[in-house]
């Protein structure tokens, strides 16, 4: 997919599309002022993480459909989203990971209540149907059981009734890049991962789906198709459907375009870069190591039209 959005771009086709900010970092935590510096100016670029070109990309508000933000920590954006819509840009959304695994796993993420507040008052200012709250990825452990893990869902469901209506799910993904941070966990901690076999699956999103009925919240499986049914339905992350009922005259094309298998988002510019993201969570597929994470970082510059030079 990302070789046909690269041609289009190039083309400088005219059609509206859905900006992502990003998959591969999280520009709300640490890149606001590069990211409100691209819309003021109107344009931006990213580096295609395979072919290495430069891509540029026209942020024209008529020609963005909605700018979808992935995020685990929205504050240092949150006080900024009025000059966002000033500039034009009033349509958009966010995916915000809460899970709750704690400092082991997201060394450098806020706390879950922390993150609980920020999304509480994300949701005052633009509604929930606006909000996708994610409990991804599931890893399971010694320690992280099953039990342990439906009891953290809970607590969370509990305190964000009322704010999101979603909950977006799946189950770590054994990347390559994963692996030795994962191995580096298990010998630190004395702990050790398990896969759970299909029947606790279906036991797992089973009692999910029970635990955020009362709450009000649907849980959805990304590219997770051994979590659907008993309750758990499919994600749509990247939602061409509920932009256009939230913004009938957007523009989009109703037309998929997915990245992975199992995948039924809508086609989106993606923004970000990999390798740039400081929250250095261990299951993370966007960072390969510590040391390229603080280089790019501390070579960024809010006033260049790409997030970094190259990947």
């Amino acid at each position: 997919m990302e070789n046909a959005e690269e041609e289009r771009m190039k083309r400088g086709a005219k059609e509206v599309f859905i900006v992502s900010a990003s998959r591969r970092t999280d520009i709300p935590a640490f890149y606001a002022e590069w990211f409100l510096r691209r819309l003021r100016e109107g344009r931006a670029e990213y580096v295609h993480p395979y072919t290495k070109a430069r891509i540029a990309v026209e942020l024209d508000p008529a020609r963005v459909a909605a700018i979808v933000f992935w995020t685990k920590d929205f504050a240092p954006l949150l006080t900024r989203v009025d000059e966002m819509e000033r500039l034009g840009f009033g349509r958009w959304l966010v995916h915000y990971t809460i899970t709750g695994l704690g400092p082991e796993w997201e060394p450098r993420v806020p706390s879950a209540e922390e993150a609980v507040m920020i999304l509480r008052r994300l949701s005052e200012r633009i509604g929930p149907e606006r909000l996708y709250w994610r409990f991804d990825p599931l890893v399971f452990t010694g320690r992280l059981t099953v039990a342990a893990t439906l009891a953290r869902f809970e607590r969370l469901c509990d305190r964000l009734h009322g704010f999101v209506t979603r909950c977006y799910t799946s189950v770590m993904a054994p990347y390559k890049k994963v692996e030795k941070r994962v191995a580096q966990y298990e010998i630190a901690y004395r702990d050790r991962m398990r896969a759970l076999a299909g029947e606790e699956l279906h036991e797992l999103s089973g009692r999910m789906a029970a635990i955020g009925r009362p709450a009000g919240i649907t849980v959805h499986a990304c590219c997770a198709p051994e979590l659907l049914g008993f309750g758990v339905q499919p994600a749509r992350c990247l939602d061409a459907g509920l932009v256009l009922k939230l913004w009938p005259d957007c523009g989009l094309l109703p037309a998929d375009g997915p990245s992975r298998r199992h995948c039924a988002c809508h086609r989106a510019v993606d923004l970000g870069a990999y390798d740039t993201c400081p929250h250095r969570c261990l299951y993370c597929y966007a960072n390969l190591s510590d040391r390229l994470i603080s280089e790019r970082f501390h070579c960024h510059r809010p006033e260049d039209l790409a997030l970094i030079g190259e990947e």
